[in-house]
């Protein structure tokens, strides 16, 4: 990838993804409440932050691991760095979402409630076991349901297989068939046209793609218009992440140019309001081809203006750094906290000056941050053995 300096970019992208997911996540829970605060609608698009984890994952696969395929590494050792790497994000949320939901089994109210509630102790046991093992919680409406956000880890995990066996032997002209023919499925799946008509059938599951609003943003249900979100969001950036990285494909940009236009332009992008009566809400046909751009020109585009182009070191990169690392272990634990922050928001929101709100939005920020930072240093101690 070039020297640690032209990793910087990177960090900087990483970090403003996983730590902007909590704020939309936060955002929802007023956005849910009895009033419908929509005046607190900022973040509408940052569940972009997942294509670029994608992205970015496909090209560190090239980047990490090809090169070790020639030099001897086999499956399971490639298995084994992957497991270590990712598996104890995994563990730390289902404790996490296992805690709250004890709270919630003993009545404390402020604890709130999850889809867990009122299943059988069997099916509750059941989503202990598949959330440690990283398997999808059949019986629930999410694919993990003590912690909601493994569901990106459960799509890295398949493309970590999909690549070990098979994407890591296709040929560059091969990734970039498959990269194109994923943009076509991603713009199928966003428009939604007619596909009982297409294809002559009567499929239940075509009519009932041809209803969903027009935009990509899932995958971490269990029905299977969930599983094909799932899919369309993860074939792309697999794709197109190795062919980058194999065919060594990059921008450079002018430092200052790089230094400025990498976090705006993404920060641009993911937020941008989303709700009711915005131009790009999820339910217009503008969305479709913002969330399309996005993903197959905008993010290509900063991802390699990050690998192309140099950063500043010095204080920026070590800050940049701290965040980079930071960003995941946020993203993978902060879901916990909003059970807690949803049960306010139905409970006082309504009942509070909106100045209220913003503080207890940034007050619940600033919680989901330490939280993160303990799950980070757990997760690097683990990294270090």
């Amino acid at each position: 990838m070039g020297s640690r300096n032209r990793c910087v970019h990177l960090d900087v992208l990483r970090a403003l993804a996983g730590l902007a997911v909590p704020m939309l996540h936060l955002q929802e829970g007023f956005l849910r409440s009895p009033s419908g605060d929509w005046t607190l609608d900022f973040c509408g698009h940052n569940y972009f932050a997942v294509e670029f984890y994608l992205l970015l994952m496909a090209y560190m696969f090239g980047a990490a691991y090809d090169r070790r395929w020639g030099a001897g590494m086999g499956l399971w050792d490639f298995a084994k760095r992957r497991l270590k790497r990712l598996h104890p994000l995994v563990v730390s949320g289902v404790v996490l979402g296992g805690l709250v939901f004890a709270l919630q089994a003993a009545g404390v109210t402020w604890a709130g409630t999850s889809q867990m509630t009122g299943k059988p102790a069997g099916l509750q046991a059941w989503a202990f076991v598949s959330g440690l093992l990283m398997l999808p919680a059949f019986g629930f409406g999410y694919i993990a349901p003590l912690n909601p956000c493994s569901w990106t880890l459960y799509y890295q995990y398949l493309g970590n297989i999909l690549y070990a066996l098979v994407v890591r032997h296709m040929r560059p002209w091969m990734l970039a068939v498959a990269a194109a023919l994923s943009a076509v499925a991603m713009a199928v799946f966003v428009f939604h046209p007619d596909l009982n008509a297409v294809f002559g059938t009567q499929s239940g599951y075509l009519a009932h793609l041809a209803r969903r609003s027009t935009s990509f943003d899932g995958g971490w249900g269990m029905d299977d218009m969930q599983y094909t979100a799932g899919f369309v969001r993860l074939a792309f950036p697999l794709f197109f992440g190795l062919l980058a990285f194999r065919l060594g494909w990059k921008i450079r940009l002018p430092k200052a140019v790089a230094t400025a236009l990498v976090p705006i332009g993404f920060v641009t992008l993911m937020y941008i309001p989303g709700g009711r009566g915005d131009f790009f809400a999820l339910s217009t046909v503008w969305n479709g081809v913002l969330e399309l751009a996005t993903v197959t020109v905008f993010m290509p585009f900063l991802l390699l203006v990050g690998i192309g182009s140099e950063a500043p070191g010095g204080r920026f990169a070590k800050v940049a750094d701290f965040f980079g690392r930071l960003s995941f272990p946020v993203y993978m634990s902060h879901f916990m906290f909003l059970s807690i922050h949803r049960y306010y928001v139905a409970q006082y929101s309504t009942k509070v000056p909106r100045t209220t709100n913003v503080a207890v939005f940034a007050l619940s920020y600033l919680a989901i941050l330490l939280i993160g930072y303990g799950v980070m240093k757990f997760w690097e101690r683990v990294q270090a053995k």
